[in-house]
């Protein structure tokens, strides 16, 4: 009885080995995500001076934008993978509002994978494909890339990385590169390349999808992971008490501190542990006292979204909060 177990056992087993895709490894949001993707979207409609809604037409704004984020050049998407894609056009903010990330691991996955096998084949054939470059032949490189159409299909794809491969290439020798240094250091290029594409995360794809998002509200409202709000925190840190040139006065807790072209705003109670809302690089005193939007090129409060970093911080947590503004009117923290 106990060997026709494990005989079924491992039947199974070998069964569902079976099935796995070659994506078993790719990567998948975490529910706390989609419980911050929630709240992003009820904080960022509510407090955003922009009051825009995440309807249909932001959603359309909002693929675009995740799309030229992880592909700007249109290297590695075809047409087939956009036309497969653009069932979520229209739908990011439903999804969004249901805390359903699949379309944004799911693009980013297609393009991981489709990163990573280039990256792979130049690396293994870099040698042979350096020897078969005619530089004698005439061919026009498109430099940017960014406003043509998707390839439309895998041939044109192919064609694309290997012009561009062939201009590294030339412009290594234009800059009197020896011709045997070459293939060395295109591939510890590319090696480099692809070490860092293995080492990306959940929370850095959750982190592009949430700021693609934020930034069509405003080129700088911003998402900020854990770690980029740490780092944040402590630039911020280290910039306090410096002066440059052409500054404006600040004054933040009791002195005033030097901080070129910027306008700070805080909740009034300064602390080691505060976070700051946003510098941004212009601020005009409005004509009256009431509270009012800021008059000026640039709007004095820019939305960022920043995990608890108190000093008992759950680093997956995020609060929210209302900061007041000193120039009259009211700002929204997350931090």
């Amino acid at each position: 009885m106990f060997l026709l177990s494990m005989q079924r056992l491992c039947h199974a087993l070998a069964l569902a080995l079976a099935v796995i895709p070659a994506s078993a490894s790719a990567l998948a949001p975490t529910s706390t995500q989609s419980d911050t993707l929630k709240e992003l979207i009820d904080v960022i409609e509510e407090r955003h001076y922009a009051s825009r809604r995440y309807d249909d037409a932001l959603s359309a704004q909002h693929f675009v934008a995740y799309l030229d984020a992880l592909d700007p050049q249109r290297m590695f998407f075809d047409a087939a993978d956009i036309t497969e894609f653009s069932s979520w056009k229209l739908e990011l903010d439903n999804a969004g509002r249901r805390g359903n990330l699949d379309p944004a691991f799911t693009i980013f996955n297609r393009y991981h994978e489709k990163l990573k096998n280039r990256l792979e084949n130049t690396l293994s054939t870099l040698p042979q494909t350096l020897k078969g470059f005619d530089y004698e032949l005439d061919e026009y490189l498109v430099i940017d890339h960014s406003t043509t159409p998707w390839a439309p299909n895998a041939e044109e794809l192919d064609e694309r990385w290997r012009k561009r491969l062939k201009n590294q290439a030339l412009s290594l020798l234009l800059a009197d590169k020896p011709a045997g240094e070459i293939p060395d250091t295109l591939k510890r290029r590319y090696q480099n390349q692809l070490n860092r594409l293995d080492q990306y995360n959940a929370q850095d794809v959750f982190q592009i999808y949430a700021n693609t998002l934020a930034e069509q509200y405003d080129p700088h409202t911003n998402y900020f992971s854990p770690r980029r709000a740490e780092n944040f925190d402590i630039n911020m840190r280290l910039s306090f008490g410096r002066k440059a040139s052409s500054p404006t006065k600040i004054t933040i807790g009791p002195s005033p501190i030097q901080r070129p072209r910027a306008c700070a705003f805080w909740n009034g109670r300064w602390s080691p542990e505060m976070l700051w809302l946003s510098i941004t690089t212009s601020c005009t005193e409005p004509a009256a006292t009431t509270p009012r939007p800021v008059a000026g090129p640039f709007p004095c409060a820019c939305l960022a979204m920043m995990p608890d970093m108190s000093p008992d911080r759950d680093p997956h947590r995020h609060r929210f909060r209302d900061m007041t503004c000193p120039r009259g009117r009211s700002c929204a923290k997350i931090g």
